[in-house]
């Protein structure tokens, strides 16, 4: 006899709940989709214990007729398809009618509907999987539907469940998504009968998002708005003040679907990437509105992952869009103390002193920008060439001007401190040296201009074979960035020109660090070797350089973060050094 069966109705439902239903937010996820598709304007959802015991979602919209509520919860009963042809264009949330016969086969379920044209509502009470009754009720239009019991037939299945309070933020987390990606739509969420979310549903992305993460948030971003062939990019990101340690507050829609998408989040962090230090991880909200044809969505169970057809496309739209927005508005960090210092301070005990901490806010660039501009024209005037001695041109250490700014000096021949009015400026001087070496490398690879220097003994480089095929396969891009190669045996090369800027046995370490960052990309690549080619800390500058220094990064795209996202300035005020010198109470 055959081992092979065909499996019976119910166990096929419990087999799908397995791949549909993972845990009560599964649920919310389906049945709050369903109510998009039907048109809801609103929607209530409400949980007891983490939704294990209790699920109810009442929507306003258009409701199952009757014939139909007996074959919604039949196992690939949809409205929303016909044929497999419908799969290339997908305009609804669902499409499978797997989501209630997955969990009516699972839990408890009643759902109690109403369209427009009828007298009467429908109510249908399920119990995993077995039919127990079909009647009329009272019902305005829209759908009521409750979940009670979930997983109490499959005990393997309600044994991995989390506690109430982690079921209950899994809940809250994908509520969030949801109303992020349809703000059109005025979404309540109500746990243990206490609401921990509303939103106005006005179609105003901006007010989801203070109703959802609050003001800070909301104040701290930037509007994305952009179209090419086709597509369209909008939504809200976010300043580096508000950038996480996680990708938690990262949230994408094609279509207003909520997805996951490796290719649109790498496009992100690539635009933000020198503007944040590396580990943080910027906000956005981001609804990609594209051709269904071009989009399969049909790719994983839960409808989280798509396919692009066009994904180099998308990765270009969205990574020209947000850079163009980061680069004007860059900002300059302002630091506010938060934490004052001890009450008594003891010089014989300093082991475990206390540093006070700082809480960046921010400023807008353009003013920098503006005052910055008298520097360049200064420099015309007074060239750095002067012949006039630096100490007469100082005057026995009268502080010198600089724009609107006057040279305090230096500290601990790291920091640069520059006084205007009320306001001081630190300015960390290898951090803006490597921005300014940056930008310069960068214009000059992208123009393939990088100067080159032919050196008198070519310096010989070990290389594992792997090193070796990324030297020859990169052998271009190793080109613009100034340096000549030729192999020289098996596992090793020679440099015959370098960069003009560089020198001496820095040039081996500067190739090095330059080879080891083409493992990710060209521009990493740079990064290292601004770094490996910028003034160091604990070096000694005089006003002159400090004057040039500073010149230069005025007339930078971004002169506020260095390369690898650090603040190259700090802002601080006259009233915040008073306030913690107790002068101002």
């Amino acid at each position: 006899m055959g081992k092979i069966i065909i499996l019976d109705e119910n166990t096929a439902n419990q087999i799908a709940a397995g791949e549909v239903i993972e845990r009560p937010s599964s649920i919310i996820k389906e049945l709050v989709e369903n109510s998009i598709d039907a048109n809801a304007t609103i929607i209530r959802v409400e949980i007891i214990k983490g939704g294990v015991s209790f699920i109810r979602i009442t929507d306003n919209g258009e409701g199952i007729a009757k014939d139909d509520v007996g074959m919604a919860f039949e196992r690939h009963g949809t409205s929303k398809i016909k044929s497999a042809n419908d799969l290339s264009h997908i305009n609804t949330m669902g499409f499978r009618g797997e989501a209630l016969a997955s969990v009516a086969s699972v839990a408890d379920v009643t759902l109690v509907t109403k369209v427009k044209d009828e007298t009467t509502g429908t109510s249908i009470h399920i119990k995993g999987g077995e039919f127990l009754s079909l009647r009329n009720t009272a019902k305005e239009i829209g759908t009521t539907i409750t979940v009670k019991s979930l997983f109490y037939n499959t005990p393997a299945r309600f044994k991995f469940l989390k506690n109430d309070s982690t079921e209950t933020r899994y809940c809250n987390e994908i509520i969030n998504k949801i109303a992020l990606g349809n703000p059109q739509i005025a979404i309540s969420f109500i746990s243990n009968k206490k609401e921990l979310l509303q939103t106005p549903g006005d179609n105003q992305l901006i007010n989801t998002i203070y109703a959802i993460y609050g003001k800070q948030i909301a104040n701290s971003l930037f509007p994305i708005e952009s179209t090419n062939e086709g597509m369209t990019l909008s939504g809200f990101v976010g300043k580096q003040t508000i950038a996480r340690g996680n990708r938690a507050q990262q949230s994408i829609f094609i279509n207003h679907r909520a997805i996951k998408s490796h290719e649109i989040t790498k496009a992100v962090e690539k635009a933000y990437e020198s503007t944040l230090m590396k580990g943080r991880f910027p906000f956005f909200v981001l609804n990609l509105s594209i051709n269904p044809t071009l989009v399969d969505v049909n790719v994983h169970p839960s409808k989280l992952e798509v396919r692009f057809s066009n994904a180099k496309e998308i990765f270009s739209l969205i990574y020209r869009a947000i850079k163009a927005v980061i680069e004007q508005t860059n900002t300059i960090y302002h630091q506010e103390s938060k934490n004052d210092l001890p009450d008594t301070f003891s010089f014989k005990n300093q082991v475990k002193e206390t540093t006070p901490t700082y809480e960046p806010t921010y400023i807008e660039k353009n003013a920098f920008h503006e005052q910055m501009k008298q520097v360049k024209e200064q420099f015309i005037q007074q060239p750095i060439n002067s012949s006039k001695p630096i100490a007469e041109e100082i005057k026995n250490d009268t502080n010198e001007l600089i724009g609107d700014y006057i040279i305090i000096g230096q500290l601990f021949q790291t920091y640069v401190i520059l006084q205007r009015e009320n306001d001081i400026l630190l300015l960390d001087q290898h951090a803006c040296h490597e921005r300014i070496t940056y930008e310069k490398l960068l214009k000059k690879y992208e123009n393939q201009s990088i100067e080159k220097q032919l050196l008198l003994a070519p310096i010989e480089v070990r290389l594992t074979s792997f090193e070796m095929n990324l030297v020859f396969d990169n052998q271009e891009k190793i080109n613009r960035m100034g340096f000549e190669v030729d192999q020289f045996s098996d596992y090793s090369i020679v440099i015959r020109t370098v960069p003009t800027d560089i020198f001496g046995d820095n040039a081996k370490d500067v190739f090095i660090s330059a080879i080891d960052n083409l493992k990710k990309d060209d521009h990493e690549a740079l990064y290292m070797m601004a770094c490996k080619n910028s003034i160091k800390a604990n070096h000694k500058l005089s006003h002159e350089e400090i004057r040039e220094m500073v010149s230069l990064l005025g007339e930078l795209t971004n002169p506020f973060n260095c390369p690898h996202g650090r603040p190259t300035i700090i802002k601080m005020t006259k009233y915040e050094l008073e306030k913690r010198f107790k002068r101002i109470v």
